[in-house]
């Protein structure tokens, strides 16, 4: 999956999400997400985090609260197939722009949708498992 990054890009507010890191390129980390989309729903999506410091380790959970902003992604669906051969998928979110969080913090909030979308995933599959999954990432700063 390459990631592009836009020298300047709109600031879009703040967003508390639950996420899974899966793959580490420098200070960019590709993540998934579950996504309140519906009640009790658990749509997935990737979120992109840019972790300076080095808060996020592959294969465990994190709450994050960051600033949002949104880039272009290509192999999304690509990176959905080799995800859901490991973990449960019900409904992936394909498209080519994804959420990126950047100055980031760790959060013990459970009310945005972005965590209460994991919570109805865990509660209906249990937590899912990332462990040796494999999705090529690629960051792409344009400048």
């Amino acid at each position: 999956m390459l990631v592009k990054i836009p020298s300047i890009s709109s600031y879009l507010g703040e967003e508390e999400d639950a996420v899974i890191p899966i793959s580490v390129k420098g200070y960019y980390v590709l993540t998934v997400n579950f996504w309140e989309d519906v009640p009790n729903g658990r749509k997935a999506r990737f979120v992109v985090v840019r972790d300076n410091f080095g808060i996020l380790h592959v294969g465990k959970s994190f709450l994050v609260k960051g600033k949002k902003t949104v880039v272009q992604a290509e192999g999304v669906k690509e990176a959905w197939d080799v995800i859901s051969r490991r973990v449960k998928i019900e409904r992936p979110l394909t498209t080519n722009r994804v959420p990126l969080l950047y100055d980031i913090e760790l959060t013990d909030e459970t009310q945005s949708r972005g965590i209460r979308g994991f919570i109805n995933y865990v509660k209906k599959y249990g937590m899912p498992n990332v462990d040796g999954i494999s999705v090529d990432f690629e960051v792409k700063e344009l400048v």
